[in-house]
């Protein structure tokens, strides 16, 4: 069972992830959870804490899923499908993109620390997927031209842009197209 203060992050997760940080706010909340803003306060005395609390949560359970920091020796054509998989998730969910995808379209008109949150976000994922691409091309599962930092840029922000783009569309097949073209540009090729 959910305590109130996971119920109140949910929802606000499902807001960001659909309408923005800057489209909600704790009376929204509240209405939907039928409760008080002030319980909303209790938890979360401003907005920004809400957002920190989300987006180091969200990190948190990226890490989690991913299995740690960095990769994990070995079988990297499995953790390359891994890595997608919460992309493909959101995707499938038709009006989600990803919470940090999210939060950087509004950038600057966050508060500082919620920035930094999501700056440490990204720089966790384009750190993971360059180290596992990195070490995927020096074990021959992996081809591309340009560094594996290069090539995780890349994929990170185009992943991030299809989802976007794919909402906005209303079209999850433009999501499958990208995918498969990151697939195609990195030449996954089959463990020997």
């Amino acid at each position: 069972m959910c305590s109130t203060s996971e119920k109140i992050m949910n929802l606000a997760q499902d807001y960001i992830q659909i309408r923005g940080y800057n489209a909600f706010s704790y009376k929204d909340l509240a209405q939907d959870l039928k409760i008080k803003t002030s319980s909303i306060h209790y938890h979360f005395p401003k907005k920004e804490d809400l957002g920190v609390a989300i987006t180091r949560r969200y990190t948190e359970k990226c890490i989690e899923f991913y299995g740690g920091e960095v990769p994990l020796e070995g079988n990297h054509l499995q953790q390359f499908k891994t890595y997608l998989q919460p992309f493909i998730m959101a995707s499938e969910s038709g009006m989600k993109i990803c919470l940090c995808g999210a939060l950087s379209g509004e950038g600057l008109s966050l508060p500082q620390a919620l920035q930094a949150e999501v700056f440490q976000f990204i720089t966790y994922q384009e750190r993971w997927l360059a180290s596992l691409l990195d070490s995927g091309q020096k074990a021959g599962i992996f081809s591309f031209k340009g560094s594996a930092e290069a090539m995780a840029l890349v994929t990170f922000s185009t992943l991030q842009g299809a989802l976007t783009i794919s909402r906005a569309k209303n079209d999850r097949t433009h999501f499958d197209i990208v995918v498969k073209a990151i697939e195609r540009a990195i030449l996954i090729q089959p463990p020997v």
